[in-house]
Parts: C-alpha cells; structure tokens; sequence
C-alpha cells in the first residue's frame, strides 16, 4: 500500500445506500485521491438503463482492503458520452484502522507478520554492529497511532 496517509483503515463492506443512475456501478478503495487508482471492491454492479433510484448494493471486498478513500464509479453504458455528476450515499464498514506502514529504522528492520492495522504488533532488530536502542515490539492502536516511541539502531561500543 502506498500513500500511507493518517485515517488509513482495513475495510471489509461497503453499502451503497442511495445512488441516483441510469450507469453500471463500481465500488473502489484505496490510497488514492484520484478513485481511478484504487482497486474494485466487490463485483460491478448493473444499474439499469433508466435513470433510476439504485436500491441498496453491498459491496463485500474479500480479501478486505486498505484504503482511505471510498468512491462509487458509475460507469455509462457503451457509446455513451456523459458528463453528468452522481451522487451515491454510501455506509463503509471497516474491522479497524490501521498504523503507519512507512516507517523504518536506520541500520535495522521492521518486521510486521498480521500486517499494520489496530491489534498487530511490529517486531524491530538492528544489522549486526549495531544494539536496539527502546523496545523491541510495537501494537497499532485502535486511532491508528502506535503505543509507543519507535526505537533506534545505534553502533555497539566495543570495549577494547
């Protein structure tokens, strides 16, 4: 996942609740601000050919996705030039937010095996040399921060 951005979260479902349309649906999630760099999430959905009050679609995105951003991409039928704006509501079902996946350490590795969302701990080492300078663990927290200060790789003293 690139981007990371605070606010990032693991989502699992999304509901499209009302959606004014005569177009095929889409439902996208991910990183980006630009919906069409995201991923699809759930199948593509036929609205009809009318313009029409869409009822409520589910989008279930199995495996669940990371993202920020949520959008539904109403696609026009083919041979159809629009540039008519849609409005959809949507309700985002998420099992949580997720930590700052960019993070490093100078002279030593960051090993995250659940990944970076709220409940995952992170396992931190340095390269040989070099002595881990705080704590060797860290869990993401339910708000998306980690509980606690990132440590350090600092070079070994060696008495001589």
């Amino acid at each position: 996942m690139s981007g990371w951005q605070p606010g990032t979260f693991l989502l699992v479902t999304v509901r499209v609740m009302t959606c004014f349309t005569g177009d095929t649906l889409m439902v996208r999630v991910g990183p980006n601000e630009n919906f069409t760099q995201n991923h699809q999430c759930g199948q593509t959905y036929d609205a009809g050919s009318a313009l029409a009050l869409v009822p409520n679609i589910e989008a279930d995105c199995d495996p669940p996705m990371y993202g920020r951003y949520v959008s539904v991409q109403a696609i026009p039928p083919l041979g159809v030039n629009t540039t008519g704006l849609v409005l959809c509501e949507v309700e985002v079902y998420v099992t949580g937010f997720c930590c700052d996946h960019t993070i490093g350490i100078l002279n030593g590795q960051i090993t995250a095996i659940d990944g970076y969302c709220s409940g995952n701990d992170i396992q931190f080492s340095c390269d040989p040399g070099y002595e881990l300078a705080g704590r060797s663990s860290a869990t993401c927290q339910t708000d998306g921060s980690w509980d606690g200060e990132i440590p350090t790789c600092q070079r070994e003293i060696v008495n001589g």
